[in-house]
C-alpha cells in the first residue's frame, strides 16, 4: 500500500477512531487502526471488541492499493507533529509502516492487517432512516442517570423500544432514578426493545454532535449489533443482552392524593447547589417541605454543618408536603430540561417523585425518596 494524503484530512480521519481504540490493551490489535486504500477511497476501522468504528475518506491519491494496521494513537501523535505538507504512508516489508512528509521520514512496526478483528462490512440494504437531531435530544435528556455499576450490567445503557403510537422510547436508570423520554424519530425494526451500553451511547452522541450539517442518520438492527450510518462513519455497538428490568412497575398512577407543584428553575438550582456543598458526597439527602405558598429545603451533615433555604411557590400548597431525595438527582434534571417545571407528590410516604416539563409530557424523571429521619 502507498497513499498520499493532506495532513489536515489525515488528522481528521484518526482523530475519528481515537475514542474507540484501547489504550493499554492486553490485545495490542485492539490499540490499532485499520487503514484500507482502495478504488480511490481510504477506511479507517477501529474497535474494542464491543464498538468498532469505520470512517471514509476520498480526499487521497492511491499510488498502490492495499491496507495496513498500525497504532492508531501513535500513529496520530506522530502526524499532528510533521509539517504542514501532503503525507506519504507507504507499507514495508515485515509490516514496517513508512511515515515521510517533506524531510522528516517515520517507520513504525504494524500488525497482520488479517489479525484485525471482523465487524460488519457496509451494508447499503435495510437500513432505517432516523431525524438526526431528535436521536441527539432523546440523548441529552436521559444519559445522564445511565448506571455506572458494572455488577447491574443490564442498566449500563440506554434502553430503546418502540411504543404504539410510531414514537420511539429511550428510558436510563441507575436503580435510583429513572429518566423516560418518547420522541417521533422514526420507526425501528424490533419488537421487545435493546440496550445500548453507555460507551456506545457516548459515541454516537460524539458522532452526531460532529456531524452538524447532517440531518438524518441510517440505523439498522443486525443479530445482537446496533448500526449507525450518519455522513461518512459507520458505527457498530454490540448490544448488551441482558434485560433491562421492567421500569414502568415504578412509574405512579393517577390517585387521589396526587399534588402537582409548579417550580422555578433557577430558584430550585440555585438552592440545591448550596444544599448539596453540605449534604453527604455519597447520598446528598436534602430535605424538601412544602407548605402553603413556600418551599422550605433543608441539608445537614455532622462533620460540615447544615443549610437551609426557602422559596417562595407561584401557587400555595395547602397541606404540608415533605419528602427527602439526592439533590443532585434534581439537580442533573433541571440541567437538562433548562425551564420551569413541574413536579408530582403522592401524599403516601415512600412514593416515588415525578418530574417533568411544563411544556412537554413526553419526557418524564423518577426519583426515589430516601428515608426521612
Amino acid at each position: 500500500m502507498k497513499i498520499k494524503i493532506q495532513k489536515n484530512v489525515l488528522l481528521t480521519t484518526l482523530s475519528r477512531v481515537q475514542g474507540i481504540v484501547e489504550k493499554n490493551s492486553i490485545k495490542p490489535i485492539t490499540s490499532n487502526a485499520l487503514i484500507k486504500a482502495f478504488e480511490n477511497k481510504m477506511t479507517v476501522s477501529a474497535t474494542n471488541l464491543q464498538i468498532a468504528i469505520k470512517t471514509t475518506c476520498n480526499e487521497i491519491k492511491i499510488e498502490k492499493e492495499g491496507q495496513i494496521s498500525v497504532n492508531a494513537k501513535r500513529l496520530f501523535e506522530i502526524i499532528k507533529q510533521l509539517p504542514e505538507k501532503e503525507i506519504i504512508l507507504e507499507e514495508k516489508e515485515n509490516f514496517h509502516i513508512s511515515i515521510s512528509s517533506g524531510k522528516a521520514i517515520v517507520e513504525m512496526i504494524g500488525l497482520p492487517p488479517e489479525d484485525f478483528p471482523d465487524f460488519m462490512e457496509e451494508e447499503k440494504e435495510n437500513y432505517i432512516t432516523w431525524e438526526k437531531n431528535k436521536f441527539l435530544s432523546m440523548i441529552n435528556f436521559s444519559s445522564f442517570s445511565i448506571s455506572r455499576d458494572d455488577s447491574k450490567a443490564n442498566i449500563c445503557g440506554s434502553f430503546i423500544e418502540p411504543l404504539e403510537d410510531g414514537k420511539m422510547r429511550m428510558v436510563t436508570t441507575d436503580g435510583y432514578r429513572l429518566s423516560i423520554v418518547d420522541e417521533n424519530t422514526g420507526k425501528i425494526n424490533i419488537k421487545e426493545g435493546i440496550t445500548i451500553p453507555a460507551k456506545g451511547i457516548q459515541e454516537i452522541n460524539k458522532i452526531l454532535i460532529e456531524n452538524k450539517e447532517e440531518k438524518n442518520i441510517k440505523i439498522k438492527i443486525k443479530k445482537n449489533i446496533f448500526i449507525l450510518k450518519i455522513g461518512n462513519i459507520d458505527l457498530f455497538i454490540r448490544l448488551i443482552e441482558k434485560k433491562f428490568p421492567n421500569y414502568k412497575v415504578i412509574i405512579p398512577g393517577e390517585g387521589v392524593n396526587k399534588k402537582i407543584i409548579n417550580l422555578e428553575k433557577n430558584k430550585t438550582r440555585d438552592a440545591l447547589k448550596i444544599m448539596c456543598v453540605i449534604s453527604n458526597e455519597n447520598n446528598r439527602p436534602v430535605y424538601f417541605k412544602f407548605l402553603e405558598n413556600k418551599l422550605s429545603l433543608h441539608t445537614e451533615d455532622s462533620d460540615f454543618g447544615s443549610a437551609q433555604e426557602d422559596i417562595t411557590l407561584k401557587e400555595p400548597v395547602k397541606k404540608e408536603i415533605n419528602f427527602c431525595i439526592n439533590g443532585s438527582y434534581l439537580i442533573d434534571i433541571i440541567n437538562v430540561i433548562e425551564e420551569d417545571f413541574l413536579i408530582e407528590i403522592f401524599e403516601e410516604e415512600n412514593k416515588p417523585i415525578l418530574v417533568k416539563k411544563q411544556k412537554n409530557n413526553n419526557i418524564k424523571y423518577i426519583i426515589m425518596p430516601m428515608k426521612m429521619e
